[in-house]
């Protein structure tokens, strides 16, 4: 599904195939959700306790080396091309802070949008990461079976699709705000707890068919619709979220129907194997050879090019940076007793 994701976000972001790369990002939010609140609520049904320390310290090894390395390799890059500015600097501090989605929201400083803007999304999950064991545990202490904790974030969900709809906010306040797409957290978070009450494990011919439904609407919707046109405020981000949450939710359940052997193609593991590092690098380098293209290089050679230059860097990022912190990662797990 990271593949997947990170592949929408590409053809969106280097090719007119697609017009935005928002509902990639969308599925993003949902695995996010899902992911994270599985691995709390193990702990909590286990413990009854969430220890902070030990989930953020994962956190911060998982995301921030490659960050760092992405935004000093923009600023070095900028400042070797000579358009270095002080816009690029605060830029590089938004990304460093994890404030760039409200910055871009509340327009607090738009002349920053230059190489590191696309470091919106991983603010919104980190902000979300900052809030949810808090939630979780006060939704614990609740004593609420799984299904109505499921029931709870869904309605949650479709809380912030009807928050987002009521007021006028400009298109990119609801895009980028934590409070105005924070649905696809909550629809990846209410399908951890649904999964784990068994929902899925029934009427199989159901998620069977919507799953499929989901991976094809997933793949159409982006040509159809942009994030700043109206629908994707109205229905198009709350849809592509719950058909994510369809689809991660079928192929967690049944990994070895066809669909799931479908995902389990290299190109797709691979892929979503290294997809934060082509996430993070593919814009800086696209921004970069667009703004300093190479003598002779039309459109679509530099796409080529970009295309190389982030499978380059994503691979050796996660051999090189990525590993080593993912190994010391895994000593902050939660372990039993």
């Amino acid at each position: 599904m990271r593949g997947l994701a990170v592949i929408v976000v590409l053809i969106a972001h280097l090719t007119p195939i697609y017009r935005t790369g928002a509902f990639g990002v969308d599925t993003f939010f949902v695995l996010s959700g899902f992911l994270i609140t599985s691995i709390l609520a193990d702990e909590l049904d286990r413990s009854g306790r969430i220890r902070l320390w030990r989930f953020y310290t994962r956190r911060a090894l998982r995301l921030m080396p490659a960050l760092w390395v992405t935004v000093l390799g923009s600023v070095l890059a900028v400042a070797v091309l000579g358009s270095m500015n002080a816009a690029h600097l605060r830029e590089a501090v938004y990304a460093l802070l994890y404030v760039t989605n409200w910055v871009h929201a509340l327009a607090l400083d738009p002349q920053s949008r230059l190489v590191l803007g696309h470091t919106w999304s991983l603010a919104v999950e980190e902000q979300y990461y900052l809030i949810w064991p808090a939630v979780l545990l006060a939704v614990h202490r609740l004593g609420l079976s799984s299904s109505r904790k499921a029931i709870l974030f869904l309605v949650g969900a479709v809380a912030c699709q009807v928050y987002r709809n009521l007021w006028d906010f400009d298109p990119i306040r609801v895009y980028r705000g934590l409070d105005t797409h924070c649905d696809g957290l909550l629809i990846g978070s209410a399908l951890a707890y649904a999964f784990r009450a068994g929902w899925m494990a029934h009427g199989v011919w159901f998620w069977r068919v919507a799953a499929w439904v989901s991976l094809v609407f997933l793949l159409v919707l982006p040509i159809r619709v942009g994030w700043q046109e109206g629908d994707a405020t109205v229905w198009a981000f709350a849809a592509a979220a719950v058909a994510s949450g369809l689809l991660i939710g079928e192929l967690a359940q049944r990994p070895g129907t066809f669909l799931g052997r479908l995902f389990s193609l290299w190109i797709l593991r691979y892929c979503g194997r290294i997809s934060y590092g082509l996430y993070l690098y593919h814009w800086p380098i696209w921004a970069l050879v667009n703004r300093h293209p190479p003598p002779g290089f039309s459109y679509w050679p530099r796409v080529a090019l970009v295309v190389v230059m982030t499978i380059v860097v994503s691979v050796l990022s996660y051999r090189f940076i990525e590993q080593p912190f993912l190994k010391l990662k895994d000593r902050f797990s939660y372990k039993p007793g």
